[in-house]
């Protein structure tokens, strides 16, 4: 959805205590400020809101509540020896069929374990997931199923999204006019030290141009993107899995022919 703004000024200890991307509760004072438009003379009011304190918000998953009666069913079930099976079909169960994908979305979902080395290097946790296949066989329809479903997630079009969309953006301060960056989609689902990241559903994937998509290699491997851009400078943390959905080159699958020719990604 579109979002709306909101200025927010964090003074002393409450500045720098979150990052790109991070979803927060901010409680503070909003007040009305006087601003002049580019033509130096229309003025108009502008909203700014004085921040006396910032949280975690409550949409995350080491926020989930679980209550007793939810643990007796979780331990109960995981002795069920075809677990497995009804997981992936609790999958969009409205589709039918499909079970080697819902499998497959299911070990996204779930995902590794993420390995720091010692010597400084790390090893991703999270599964990339491409689903490829004919027009009308409910690609979109399991994407937004995993947007809805996961704690963090993001749905975004392959048709209108750009690389800076999903990596990070510079764009201009109205405080001051200088530059800074905002996250993109991977870091606004992207997870930390602290908790696992979700998953960036990006439908229409073949729609998207080479240069965009050669962007999000590094940000899907090392999961972390360096952004310098108009004198402005961020280490952005991309720790989530990519669900991505395409359709073959020439708009359906030709059995006749290679695979590396009709997926031209």
């Amino acid at each position: 959805r579109q979002p709306e703004f909101l200025h927010v000024m964090c003074l002393e200890e409450i500045a720098g205590t979150v990052k790109p991307g991070d979803r927060v509760v901010i409680t503070g004072v909003l007040q009305g400020r006087t601003k002049i438009k580019r033509d130096g003379k229309s003025k108009y009011m502008d909203l700014l809101l004085i921040a006396n304190s910032i949280e975690p918000s409550s949409k995350d998953f080491e926020n989930i509540s679980i209550s007793e009666a939810d643990e007796i069913k979780i331990l109960e079930l995981s002795k069920d020896p075809n677990i497995d099976k009804r997981i992936y079909k609790s999958i969009a169960p409205s589709i039918y069929g499909q079970e080697s994908v819902k499998q497959g979305l299911a070990l996204q979902l779930f995902g590794g374990g993420g390995q720091d080395n010692s010597d400084g290097t790390r090893q991703r946790g999270d599964i990339h997931l491409l689903l490829v296949g004919d027009p009308g066989v409910a690609k979109s329809q399991f994407l937004t199923f995993v947007s809805n479903f996961a704690p963090r997630a993001i749905m975004v079009s392959g048709q209108s999204t750009s690389g800076a969309g999903l990596t990070g953006a510079a764009v201009r301060d109205d405080f001051d006019g200088r530059w800074g960056i905002e996250a993109g989609a991977l870091s606004i689902v992207s997870g930390s030290d602290e908790h696992e990241g979700g998953v960036c559903c990006v439908d229409e994937f073949d729609k998207m141009s080479e240069k965009d998509r050669n962007s999000i290699h590094g940000a899907m491997e090392q999961q972390y993107v360096d952004v310098a851009k108009a004198g402005a400078f961020a280490h952005l943390s991309t720790r989530c899995a990519v669900l991505a959905a395409a359709n073959p080159a020439d708009g359906r699958f030709n059995p006749y022919e290679s695979i590396s020719k009709q997926f031209k990604l």
